[in-house]
């Protein structure tokens, strides 16, 4: 080998060790060469938080080899060019999701509540014999069979309908006609003709020749031993234990009525929301003049009322500056979720929609007052929309033709539906429990996440 070629190699080899050296260096510092701009960019990451933690990711429809953390249950994958990734993830026996997520440099793209659903859901049944409906307590379920008289526990209650149920209460509020029964179901065989007793204790508590009559009994909030009764011009605290009568509030014609977490409310025909603190025995007047209203709820601190017109504005009412604002036009009925940064929207067009009440922190940030369309299946009709606390980034909705639905609440795209269940009468969450009523009258029960 000639001293040329000798020296011709010599310095090919440094060439290539600089070369490699200093790409070795570059991509430590997590850039990569775009060959389409031709420029060295730095890469981004997914963090992605699973459940099941078995699945198998798919990157660009390419199977993605994953090491899982030991502490908490995520993938970090790094060294990603910026871009749109399609990211699947299949288990055997569940349904598939999907997503696309954009990396950006430099950044971490994050999706840290994926829950893979059953293919097929598993169903328990609990009753043996049909029912018409059903009402769950913290003592159980109260049926209704098709005789049109109510059960509990193998006890026939007096009336023949619910009025009032809650199932954090063992009380329940029966009625027949224009009559409402308090049943305990600790005792259930016994009834307190509560029509009756409200009658006599308004008349002589407050020198009446005639008592209002009831239009609708509300649980307290705080106290189990206490009910909440309206009548069309006032709002009354009604003591079970010392059978004691008290008026909180009076109205010209009571519109609608609502309890948050320590305070009551009242909202009367001319647009006045009367207010009665529970704990502090104070009254606060909020002149609205807010009517023709068909709805009223309040978040569980009280801060924020929300209404719902006849003519489908959702009007927000803010207690602290004293503001009125209109969030949606034409819609059907809403839903706050429980930390109160979100509401579902059921439009009288058949849409069932997000909208953003603050600005919020999930997986991407969220800016008060965004709004998304929460996509269903062809031809499908939101009916009722309930929120999973336990999955903050899934809802159920269960739909006109009796399809019960598990929807996906990210906005990024594709957005994943889940058909749950099928001929569904009526659906009732009740922590990690879904019970079910179908339309042959089967009680079933499920717990979600498994």
């Amino acid at each position: 080998m000639s001293t040329t070629l000798r020296r011709v190699l010599f310095y090919f080899f440094i060439l290539i060790f600089l070369v490699l050296g200093a790409y070795l260096l570059i991509t430590a510092q997590g850039l990569t060469f775009d060959f389409q701009n031709f420029q060295f960019v730095k890469t981004g990451a997914l963090f992605l938080k699973f459940n099941p933690s078995d699945a198998s990711l798919f990157l660009n429809g390419k199977p993605k080899e994953i090491s899982r953390g030991f502490v908490i249950p995520s993938v970090l994958i790094t060294d990603l060019r910026p871009g749109a990734y399609r990211l699947e993830l299949r288990k055997k026996g569940y349904a598939t999701w999907e997503k696309n997520l954009d990396v950006k440099s430099g950044l971490v793209t994050a999706a840290t509540h994926i829950e893979l659903w059953p293919a097929t859901s598993a169903f328990k049944s609990v009753l043996q014999n049909p029912v018409s409906d059903f009402w769950m307590t913290n003592k159980g379920a109260v049926l209704f069979y098709p005789d049109r008289t109510l059960h509990f526990d193998g006890v026939t209650l007096r009336g023949n309908t619910i009025a009032a149920s809650d199932e954090n209460s063992n009380l329940v509020v029966t009625k027949s006609g224009n009559t409402y029964f308090l049943i305990d179901l600790e005792e259930p065989e016994t009834a307190t003709n509560l029509s009756s007793l409200f009658a006599s204790l308004e008349t002589s508590t407050f020198n009446l020749t005639k008592a209002e009559t009831i239009q609708t009994i509300l649980f307290h909030p705080f106290s189990g031993s206490k009910l909440l009764i309206t009548t069309p011009k006032n709002l009354f605290s009604f003591d079970m234990k010392r059978v004691r009568l008290e008026k909180l509030l009076i109205s010209s014609s009571t519109v609608s009525t609502a309890v948050s977490d320590n305070e009551a409310l009242l909202l009367d025909n001319k647009g006045t929301l009367s207010v009665y603190n529970l704990l502090l025995q104070t009254k606060n007047e909020y002149p609205l003049a807010v009517t023709h209203v068909k709805k009223m709820t309040t978040s569980p601190s009280g801060d924020t009322v929300f209404i719902l017109k006849e003519n489908g504005d959702l009007i927000q009412y803010d207690r602290s500056s004293r503001a009125t604002s209109t969030l949606a036009e034409n819609v059907k009925s809403y839903y706050l979720s429980p930390g109160e940064e979100r509401m579902a929207l059921i439009q009288n067009d058949g849409s069932l929609s997000l909208l953003a009440l603050k600005d919020y922190r999930s997986d991407t940030d969220v800016v008060e007052g965004t709004s998304w369309d929460v996509p269903l299946y062809k031809n499908a009709a939101p009916e009722l929309f309930f929120w999973l606390s336990d999955f903050p980034n899934y809802g159920l909705v269960t739909t006109t033709d009796g399809t019960l639905l598990v929807v996906e609440l990210d906005g990024r795209t594709p957005m994943n539906v889940y058909k749950f269940a099928e001929t569904i009468k009526k659906t009732v969450p009740s922590g990690a429990t879904l019970y079910l009523l179908k339309n042959d009258g089967t009680l079933v029960e499920t717990t979600l996440g498994e």
